[in-house]
């Protein structure tokens, strides 16, 4: 039977990249947090590699105005970067007021990877940002480097980047990530599946999904955890970590988030 009372979130940590749109990932970060009465602890990441891009001689700028090509200096690097951090903290400071959270904020200067490993070792959930589309093998070792470089202690929330979470909320066959799902699914308002790669795991997760609150059905799919009997449509992946090479390819099928189980 799931126990979806033994997750236990006490802090959110959103990492936001200079790239992302922080309303956006901003706006999950303080939803779950709210949720699970958590503090809300803000990160924008500072990625070096920009900074030394910007002191190659031959980078250039695009001038909005003109479209004229012009010099980029590092100078000019680290004041857009100061921008968007002072926008993230903003968007970060209304939302938390607006839901009275206790929130902080901070930049982090490293690479995105080194950063999200570095919030993973305060402990909570973490939540960044997933570029688009790509093989799924690649999506595969992405996940394995970004697994293999965290505490198994925390959960990761992966965010397509200008992607709203539309549509089921879909579990790997593991109690953890039922009683994580489950708790997504009521929060989006988003319906329930799980997968089952054999008979007998499906017949275990009926045996779970006793402590489910949200509606649910169950999908056979196969060893591989990829292919599906029919048309298949996933807003939210929420996978075990030691389910990860199996369900890399239906992740980057399906465009979806992803959601990282911790380990109990």
């Amino acid at each position: 039977m799931t126990d979806r009372t033994a997750i236990l979130i006490e802090r959110v940590l959103v990492a936001v990249r200079p790239m992302d749109r922080p309303d956006e990932v901003v706006d999950i970060a303080t939803r779950l947090a709210a949720s699970f009465g958590a503090e809300l602890s803000g990160h924008f990441v500072k990625d070096r590699d920009l900074i030394n891009l910007a002191a190659l001689s031959f980078t250039r700028r695009i001038d909005v105005k003109t479209g004229a090509l012009e010099p980029l200096e590092p100078e000019m690097m680290e004041r857009a970067l100061a921008v968007h951090a002072g926008a993230t903290k903003k968007a970060l400071a209304a939302r938390a007021a607006a839901r009275r959270l206790q929130w902080s904020f901070e930049t982090i200067t490293a690479p995105v990877l080194d950063a999200v490993a570095q919030l993973c070792r305060k402990q909570g959930l973490v939540i960044a940002t997933l570029d688009g589309d790509g093989h799924p093998r690649m999506l595969e070792r992405q996940l394995a480097e970004l697994v293999g470089s965290v505490p198994a202690a925390s959960p990761v929330f992966l965010l397509r980047t200008g992607q709203p979470i539309h549509g089921p909320v879909v579990a790997t066959a593991d109690e953890r990530a039922l009683a994580y799902a489950d708790r997504l699914a009521e929060e989006f308002g988003q319906p329930l599946v799980v997968l089952a790669r054999s008979k007998a795991e499906q017949a275990r997760v009926v045996e779970q999904a006793v402590g489910l609150t949200t509606p649910h059905r169950i999908e056979l799919v196969t060893a591989d955890g990829t292919k599906l009997p029919h048309a298949f449509a996933c807003g939210l992946l929420v996978i075990a970590r030691h389910d990860i090479a199996d369900y890399a390819g239906l992740a980057e099928q399906t465009g979806c988030h992803i959601f990282i189980t911790d380990e109990a």
